[in-house]
This record gives structure tokens, sequence and C-alpha cells, in this order.
């Protein structure tokens, strides 16, 4: 599932083709991909529209438009928004296509259907239900060692689960909770409101670090994620403790535990982050 690096990724990729490039077409090939409009309206709203600014929350990324639209886009597990300067058969899956001004287009593929692109008036976008109840963005300067105190004294849930928790911090999802808490060498199950002072320094060091990384070598590309403009990313190459059940730790040799939380995988290093009472 693209989290916050993988959005970013996008954001970024098409920030540097789209601005200025004018919406000549919009096809909708599956109604229910589209929300707050029916496809006809998506359609006939966006035609002639140009693409202004590109903005991103977590994992959602935000498409102004100069007709006063914005496009919310949530790609959920296994959507892809790639722009493409010459037309060619599109990948199976691709539920909407954008033709652009420059003979090329922006196309919305999901293989699994969970994603959505929503059209909502730019001055409202911010207060759309996707939206308001998220927290700060990971990399935003509001998540300081007051923030992450408050948020962590707060609850009781074991910190893996506090991490994947978007209404508390915006974008991080299960590989980069797993990374960021290998490297503050905090257990996954460790109640939130038993982090120690030194932790929570080290715990926002590492949201920065780790995110920020992942960014430079343009998000983790396992099966479906593509850039912006349909390369891959590199950060699955530098995993240090997600998915590595059973092999050394880069720090200690000690091999890596997968456990379950939340439901879902989580791996880390029984020495590193040793179990706290």
């Amino acid at each position: 599932m693209p989290e916050l690096p993988e959005v970013e990724t996008i954001r970024k990729g098409l920030a540097s083709c789209l601005p200025g490039k004018r919406i000549e077409k919009v096809t909708v090939k599956r109604e229910k991909t589209v929300q707050g409009v029916t496809a006809k309206q998506f359609s006939n709203r966006l035609r002639g529209a140009r693409f202004l600014h590109l903005d991103r929350h977590g994992k959602f990324l935000l498409l102004d438009m100069d007709s006063g639209d914005t496009i919310i886009v949530d790609l959920r597990m296994t959507g892809q928004l790639v722009y493409e300067p010459v037309e060619s058969p599109p990948p199976i899956h691709t539920h909407v296509l954008f033709r652009l001004s420059d003979g090329g287009r922006l196309r919305f593929t999901d293989s699994r259907t969970f994603g959505s692109l929503k059209l909502i008036p730019t001055e409202r976008c911010r207060e759309h239900p996707s939206l308001r109840r998220l927290g700060p963005d990971g990399l935003s300067e509001k998540v300081t060692l007051q923030f992450l105190q408050k948020q962590l004294t707060s609850t009781h849930r074991p910190m893996k689960l506090f991490l994947l928790d978007q209404q508390r911090i915006a974008g991080i999802g299960n590989i980069y909770a797993c990374e960021i808490l290998f490297e503050a060498g905090i257990h996954p199950e460790l109640p939130s409101d038993s982090v120690a002072p030194d932790q929570v320094r080290k715990l926002k060091a590492a949201i920065r670090k780790i995110l920020n990384r992942a960014i430079k070598l343009c998000g983790t590309t396992m099966r479906d994620f593509r850039t912006g403009t349909g390369g891959y990313g590199g950060y699955q190459n530098e995993f240090r403790v997600y998915g590595r059940e059973g092999k050394p730790c880069p720090r200690c040799q000690t091999s890596i535990v997968k456990t379950r939380l939340g439901n879902r995988g989580t791996y880390f290093c029984p020495r590193c982050q040793p179990q706290q009472p």
C-alpha cells in the first residue's frame, strides 16, 4: 500500500510535468472509482481545466485545478497515478484516463479497485471527511516532541498501532512503522504511554529520517507501486527488518522476528528492540 514516501514521490514527479497542462477529455471506465459526483459530472467539470498545484497530506494526493476544484486521490492498496507523454494501450485495470493538451495522458490504474478520485471544490477540500480527521502529516513541523509526548501519553495502545493511527500522525503505514521503530529501538508491542522521554526523542528523529530516506529513494516498490512517471521505488533494497523474518539483524545479527499486531505482519529485532515491563 502506498504510504507517505510513495505518495510524495508521485507528487514530486507529477509536479514536474502536470502544472499548466489542460485536460482535453476525461474517460471514466469504472464509475465507482469516481466519488462525490457522478462520472458524467466528473468528466464535464474537469474538461478544459488546467492543473495548478499538487499537494499532499499523509497518504492523500491533492490536485488543484484552475476551475476551482480539487481532485483528492486516494491510492489505497494498489492505486497508480501515472503521467505518460505518449498515448499507448492503457494497462489493464485502468479506470480513469485524462487526455491532456500536450498529447500525453494521466491514468489512474487500480487492480484491487479500493482507490478513488474525489472531486471537491478547493475551498472545501480540507474539510472533506477524508482529510478532516487526519492528524498532522508525518513530515510536518507540527510533529514536535511536545506533540508526540502528548499523543503517546493519551493512549495505552501498542507503539506499532500508534504509528498506524492516521488520526494521530498521517502517512505512516505498515512498512515504515516497522522501520521507524527499529531505528528508534522501540519494541512494537510497547504501550504508547510507557515510552520514556529519551525514546520520544529517538522516535521523532526516526520518523523524519526513515520517511525522508524513503522519499530520496522514490519509495518502496514491492509489486504495484509506480512513481508519477512510471518508474520504480528503491527503498525495498534498504529494509532492515520489514519482510526479513529469520534473517540477521543488520546491527546485532540476532534473527529478525515476525509477529502480528492489528492483523498486520510486524517485524522487529528482539535484541535491539527489547520488550519493556
